[in-house]
């Protein structure tokens, strides 16, 4: 069965020393059933104490460095050499060209309707006048978009917008290292035009 595990350390007027103990000792308890170092711990602890007195802020700190430590990785008692560990030997390069698909799995919300937006579309159809129309007071300002070029594509637009905070974005797509794949989703089994309706179990163009 699946479960969830919640521990909340609410900021009392105990010393800062008192609180970061109390939460430290009990992180170790629950994620390492105590095996928590005593150098580790007063790492911990130092890190914790330097982000009070927001008391969420420093248990996620907390939870951060103590998922980190090899005591969380382990079941047994962990004893430190105190040798550094070597550094690992590179592999030789074989000079081929090399080219790769990066999936970016958010976790969390992209409201991909403001990251890519129609720009310029001389075609049949204005496709940011219906953006706005849709979005309304959500609609980026065309004035605001990072244009990008898609005169070369089918698209029913000649050029596109990106969300102003994507520059980086803006330029990995000029120099050609970056593509778009849009009104694209998950596919449950192999599916056609004709049964894509009846067979897709997720949205499909999400």
């Amino acid at each position: 069965a699946a479960g969830q595990l919640t521990l909340f350390m609410p900021y009392t007027e105990v010393s800062d020393d008192d609180q970061a103990e109390a939460a430290v000792n009990k992180l170790s308890t629950l994620l390492t059933s105590g095996r928590l170092s005593d150098s580790n711990k007063e790492i911990i602890k130092k890190a914790y104490k330097e982000t009070l007195p927001d008391v969420d802020a420093a248990l996620r700190m907390a939870q951060q460095l103590l998922l980190t430590s090899p005591e969380f990785h382990s079941t047994n008692i962990v004893k430190m050499s105190g040798e550094s560990r070597a550094e690992p030997e590179l592999p030789q390069p074989s000079g081929s060209p090399y080219k790769a698909i990066v999936y970016v799995m958010f976790g969390g919300g992209c409201d991909s309707y403001n990251m890519l937006v129609p720009h310029t579309c001389t075609g049949i159809k204005d496709m940011y006048a219906e953006y706005q129309q849709v979005r309304e007071e959500i609609a980026l300002p065309k004035s605001s978009l990072l244009e990008i070029d898609a005169s070369t594509s089918n698209q029913i637009c000649d050029s596109f917008g990106l969300h102003p905070k994507l520059k980086a974005v803006q330029g990995m797509y000029n120099d050609g290292d970056l593509l778009f794949f849009t009104n694209t989703g998950v596919l449950t089994k192999e599916t056609d035009k004709e049964n894509w309706r009846r067979d897709t179990v997720t949205q499909l163009f999400a």
